[in-house]
């Protein structure tokens, strides 16, 4: 991406997910090494991006996995994502045992999807995995890790753990000490802007890139994302439509407290945050859906059709609504009958292909968990994204724009 922001060059590289259970989601690092690696040959070898143009590489990767490696680094199990929620006996232990002590330090409730949750439950079922781990990363904390050498996690992953004592800018030895974790597991800190290092001669060889790229801390996901929506200043909001489902707010006051009802977590902008509500079952569900329902129809039409479908079963219901009185209308939506309409009629939302989020900007934001996006620059940074959440503002347009990031 240059300074104007278009895109110069972009290659892709899937892999897979592991769902050995129900409620498991891994995925084993490896692969996300091999194809931010293979996706750069391409922009090398197809795209003809000269590795010596390429002036810095960072990262927007997905959050909350724990990748836990032992005292040489190397790999221990594979990758507990965000989306696993086997869980849940963890998260009651930490709510039981430091209560809202906890909230008051990280300023989120334990959930599920978090780390250290995670952690908890490999120390738990584990124990033999968990007694040779020596340090933790996320995602794209691994594989900046194996770009340079460098062990480090930013602030926006940081406060994602669930482990960061979010007013002090630090690893909480509180919460370590009452779950027994030792401190020397957590990563050296560092802002989304700092440089980590660069290209170390292994990784030059393994991909071709130049040992004088500089490598910069990166940021969470739902972070970077919010940058590339312009999510810069108070009363803005952001709701990105990805695997999952974000709605999310500028915050530039620390001390403002939800008591763990909205997820609390650090910008990618240097002392600023946001706040957010998040759902797992957004377009990876969906996915799920066309795979089971619709194998032989292209996304688009499946999308048109339920567009539809959803455009006229709104159009009755509020044709109806005149016809029941306020006692019934509330009956009928504490069952389901009814969807809740916030506002009038007309400015209900369409979900269609793209997918407005006002009568006047759209967005489109088509992501994956289980997919490598490599955006090439000439003299800017390369933009490496395990699992890319970006969400775009535009000025208004007469058609959505479909955009990939």
């Amino acid at each position: 991406m240059n300074r104007d922001g278009e895109i110069v060059a972009q290659q892709s590289y899937d892999y897979p997910l592991i769902q050995s259970r129900p409620g498991y989601s891994e995925q084993n690092p490896e692969d996300w090494v091999s194809g931010t690696t293979v996706a750069i040959v391409r922009l090398i070898l197809n795209d003809h991006i000269k590795p010596a143009e390429i002036a810095g590489i960072s990262f927007s990767g997905q959050m909350h996995g724990l990748v836990l490696l032992d005292e040489n680094n190397q790999v221990l199990r594979p990758a507990i994502l965000w989306n696993d929620t086997r869980t849940t006996k963890q998260c009651e232990e930490i709510t039981a045992k430091l209560g809202d002590e906890f909230i008051d330090i990280t300023k989120n409730k334990p959930l599920e999807g978090f780390t250290l949750p995670k952690m908890l439950w490999v120390k738990e079922n584990e124990p033999s995995i968990w007694a040779k781990a020596k340090t933790f990363l996320l995602p794209k904390d691994y594989v900046r890790y194996r770009m340079t050498g460098q062990l480090g996690m930013d602030y926006s992953d940081a406060t994602g753990t669930v482990l960061l004592d979010v007013k002090a800018g630090q690893w909480s030895q509180a919460i370590c000490d009452a779950f027994d974790i030792p401190m020397s597991m957590c990563p050296p800190l560092m802002r989304s802007i700092d440089s980590a290092g660069k290209i170390s001669d292994s990784y030059a060889i393994f991909s071709g890139l130049d040992t004088h790229t500089e490598v910069f801390g990166g940021a969470a996901d739902n972070a970077a994302g919010a940058v590339g929506a312009g999510i810069l200043s108070p009363n803005m909001v952001l709701s990105s439509i990805g695997t999952s489902g974000v709605v999310l707010k500028y915050e530039e006051d620390p001390t403002v407290d939800y008591h763990g009802v909205l997820q609390f977590e650090d910008h990618a902008i240097p002392d600023s945050y946001y706040s957010m509500g998040v759902t797992l079952a957004a377009g990876y569900s969906l996915n799920w859906f066309k795979r089971t329902f619709a194998q032989d129809e292209s996304f688009n039409d499946m999308v048109a059709a339920l567009a539809s479908q959803l455009s006229v079963q709104m159009a009755c219901y509020t044709r109806h609504t005149s016809l029941v009185n306020g006692h019934l209308m509330r009956m009928l939506i504490s069952v389901g009958a009814l969807p809740v309409l916030m506002g009038p009629t007309k400015s209900l939302t369409s979900f269609g292909p793209s997918w407005k989020a006002s009568s006047s900007h759209s967005v489109t934001s088509w992501t994956s968990t289980t997919n490598t996006t490599v955006t090439s620059t000439r003299s800017l940074p390369l933009v490496v994204a395990p699992r890319v959440n970006f969400g775009f503002k535009f000025k208004p347009t007469s058609s959505t724009r479909r955009l990939s990031a």
